[in-house]
């Protein structure tokens, strides 16, 4: 579609129309008269010079039929025959005084409900829409990111991820689930459902390390990630510094001073492989183990006066 004129309306009205829209379908049906000026009545899909007449059509007639009451924008489309219609959007079903033809194109209409170039995510809204404020009682709050069904119960759920709907592992199955999240004012009288299930956040992939589960503490995308790994805290912040450049912060909180050494100079294959990835060269590995690039680093840090000791995964 060409959307051409969209008249603004209430955000949590216009949200919750199109989410109604979503699930009951909408019309589109031709309207008018039954008669009309002569069209090229073979069935099959428009051409380029169709197309471009909706469109000088719609462009023409689009201020009248805004000023009809209920008429929320105009579109370009295609009908079930594959002609080029001009489609007029509707806020309800039940407009009156639509044409059936605009020049010589026919005109369609489609329920869509109000329509908004801006909304307010932060809202109470039923149904609830995607994009809009959740979370768990726990958290800040987070966005529902999709509607999925279970397959063989027919379910409605919620999708979002596990720091959101979740709290990073510290949920029970059955906790309440919030719309708007917290942050945005949701209390327990806005309960839009209960946890149904999560996968655990897991952390692996070192073949001298087992595996741990950590905690999201922070996340503000694309900007910032925090988390708890094995007793320490690990901050990753991006700043853009210009349209090329961006610099890459990375904060390991230690929870015992003797694992700097080991930690920085791991910390230093690791980003070494990172820097490589990002000029588009290949890393060579290994990356972790007695065989890994660190020990040169490890020793400059203990010159240094960094504090070690701690063991070294693979070695102690």
């Amino acid at each position: 579609m060409f959307f051409s004129s969209i008249r603004p309306g209430a955000a949590s009205r216009a949200l919750a129309a199109l989410s109604l829209a979503f699930w009951s379908a909408c019309a589109d049906q031709p309207v008018g008269p039954s008669t009309a000026p002569s069209i090229n009545a073979q069935v099959g899909r428009a051409g380029p010079e169709e197309i471009e007449r909706a469109i000088a059509a719609q462009n023409r007639h689009t201020p009248r039929l805004m000023s009809i009451p209920g008429v929320v924008g105009t579109a370009v489309g295609l009908n079930a025959d594959g002609k080029a219609v001009v489609r007029v959007l509707l806020s309800r079903p039940d407009v009156a005084g639509l044409p059936g033809f605009v020049d010589d194109v026919p005109v369609t209409q489609t329920v869509t409900g109000l329509l908004v170039a801006h909304s307010d995510p932060t809202l109470r809204v039923r149904p609830a829409p995607l994009g809009y404020s959740v979370g768990h009682p726990l958290i800040t709050a987070g966005t529902i990111g999709a509607r999925v069904v279970k397959t063989g119960t027919g379910q409605l759920l919620l999708l979002s991820n596990n720091h959101v709907l979740a709290a990073s592992n510290d949920a029970t199955l059955g906790d309440a689930t919030l719309q708007p999240g917290p942050f945005d004012g949701g209390t327990s009288a806005d309960q839009v459902g209960t946890l149904f299930a999560f996968r655990t956040i897991n952390f692996s992939g070192d073949p001298n390390m087992p595996e741990s589960t950590g905690r999201v503490l922070a996340l503000d995308e694309p900007r910032h990630l925090s988390f708890e790994w094995g007793g320490d805290e690990l901050h990753f912040d991006l700043e853009a510094l210009d349209d090329k450049r961006t610099r890459f912060t990375l904060t390991n909180v230690l929870q015992a001073a003797d694992t700097a050494a080991r930690n920085g100079a791991g910390w230093e294959v690791c980003l070494a492989a990172l820097d490589a990835k990002a000029q588009g060269e290949r890393a060579e590995g290994p990356h972790a183990g007695a065989s890994a690039p660190w020990k040169e680093f490890y020793e400059r840090y203990i010159e240094a006066g960094v504090p070690s000791g701690a063991p070294v995964p693979g070695l102690d």
